[in-house]
């Protein structure tokens, strides 16, 4: 795990240029290494060299080259050597592939450096290269971050859910994508059918889609940036918390953001993991937040900082983004923070060793409390006006029946066009299946009785047009072909041109509602 120690503020731009140069390497080399540079923002990064992506560190007898592209245009900016003596190099720490240091740049100058080596031996190698000097306050850092290194193997071992969790968020995108939910650009109505957060449907009933809603995706980039986020932060905090407490953290964190979502707008159709993720993060917040658990500064203000800027940067991206569900990631972030907080012990096996079943029910009815009081807010009669969500779960039976209906019409004009029957049979399935699913789409549209200053009502009056005008259409054309009236074919035609301007109309009312 990375960490960052504290240091005096780095130098300026113009101080650096005197001791940090670009100088040409006249020395003979003694050690070359491949590594990676991160950027400043990622895992506490302290980094402001402003490099980024694949470079090399250089070792000759005295002096040493960094190498790296500058962190320019999408980070395609040139590539820049800066070189610098051994004894300006103090404070090395190497934990796993991390490799870090400060570069003494004047009087009181010091200038961080952190990145990526190859593999775990490659940055122990490049670490024995360096100079060994180490400050009173970086050796006891060191210390600190060591110990709590230590400790969270001892009580942390390896993650094992987070992957998982990947991986079933991976597969369920994939079936779902194979049966017509689309992978780039995503087919709402299926992925509905497949179990998305779709309020009307939700509250009538189907509250499994607070769970099913979690592990869909509207697409390949919403998955990967859900996925990508989990991963990146559900290892360290399965480690923190033990693998079981981190699924329930997990599961509970989702299900307040579903429920969170529902309390926001009852209308709403939503799905993805980032209510979870948001409570991961919560939960790793909460567990550097609890100052009983004492984790030294050198690793809570880095690990913590990182958690806030996550949480600041993606609430205020959806803040400033139509179509992403903000409710649900602050119900997530809620969730994982409460329930971090009740979670959290401190990092040693001592105090994991206690009465595990006392623990986990601890855990359980935190989770049963919040969720329960985010259940009861959501069922309340008031909450989402009944009426409303029954005529939104019509629309959906609507859509459906429609397409049967369009699917009857187009194999009939098909058959018609080839032959294969006649202008009476035509008209006598127009009677006998056309018209009698228009009757009941009819019917369905009608009975409902909205609040008269429901914001729906225009839409609902333009269904009822809609299918007033396909319904006595169908019936014109029917008549207009069993008796030979050109009349009345002529008239059913004009009425399905009406209610295609129905049909606009409709899709711009449902765009606002």
């Amino acid at each position: 795990m990375a960490t960052q120690g504290e240091s005096d503020p780095p130098a300026t731009p113009s101080a650096l240029q005197s001791t940090i140069g670009e100088a040409e390497q006249s020395e003979p080399i003694v050690g070359k290494f491949g590594i990676r540079h991160r950027p400043r923002k990622a895992s506490g990064n302290p980094n402001e060299l402003n490099l980024i992506g694949s470079g090399e560190i250089e070792f000759s007898s005295d002096g040493i080259r960094l190498s790296g592209r500058v962190n320019e245009f999408f980070g395609l900016g040139p590539r820049k050597d800066l070189t610098f003596q051994r004894r300006q190099v103090l404070d090395v720490l190497q934990i796993g592939k991390m490799v870090q240091f400060d570069i003494v740049t004047g009087e009181s100058a010091v200038q961080p450096v952190q990145f990526l080596a190859k593999d775990e031996r490659s940055a122990q190698a490049i670490a024995q290269f360096l100079p060994d000097t180490v400050t009173e306050l970086h050796a006891q850092q060191f210390a600190q971050a060591k110990d709590f290194e230590k400790r969270l193997q001892s009580v942390g071992g390896r993650a094992l859910v987070t992957p998982v969790l990947v991986g079933v968020n991976v597969a369920v995108f994939a079936a779902a994508a194979l049966a017509g939910a689309g992978i780039v650009a995503p087919n709402v109505a299926v992925l509905t059918r497949l179990g998305t957060n779709y309020g009307p449907l939700t509250t009538d009933g189907q509250w499994w889609r607070l769970l099913t809603s979690t592990f869909l995706h509207f697409g390949i980039f919403h998955l990967a940036l859900n996925m990508w986020a989990l991963y990146v932060g559900g290892r360290l905090v399965e480690r923190l918390y033990g693998s079981a407490a981190f699924l329930l953290l997990y599961i509970a964190a989702g299900l307040c953001g579903s429920l969170c979502s529902l309390l926001w707008n009852p209308a709403v159709n939503s799905a993805g993991a980032s209510g979870a993720v948001f409570g991961v993060y919560g939960a790793m917040l909460a567990f550097f937040l609890r100052k009983d658990l004492l984790i030294p500064a050198v690793v809570m203000r880095p690990q913590r900082n990182s958690a806030i800027v996550f949480i600041v940067y993606n609430l205020a991206n959806g803040l400033s983004h139509q179509g992403i569900d903000n409710a649900a990631h602050v119900g997530g972030l809620l969730g994982g923070l409460l329930l971090g907080l009740v979670l959290a012990r401190p990092m040693s096996v001592e105090s994991r060793l206690g009465s595990r079943s006392a623990y986990y029910t601890r855990g359980l009815l935190a989770a049963a409390a919040i969720l329960g009081a985010l259940a009861a807010a959501v069922s309340y009669p008031a909450n989402g006006r009944p009426q409303e969500q029954a005529f939104r779960r019509d629309l959906l039976w609507f859509g459906d029946e429609e397409a049967r209906a369009y699917e009857t019409l187009k194999d009939m004009t098909a058959k018609s066009k080839q032959g294969e029957i006649t202008q009476a049979q035509y008209a006598e399935r127009l009677e006998r299946e056309v018209i009698p699913q228009w009757e009941k789409m009819q019917q369905r549209i009608s009975s409902n009785q909205l609040p008269r200053d429901s914001k729906l009502n225009p839409l609902a009056q333009a269904y009822q047009q809609y299918v007033g005008n396909r319904l006595s259409a169908y019936r014109l054309l029917d008549s207009g072909l069993r008796e030979n009236r050109p009349e009345d074919l002529a008239r059913g035609r004009q009425l399905i041109k009406d209610g295609d301007k129905n049909v606009a109309q409709i899709r711009e009312l449902r765009r606002n509602n």
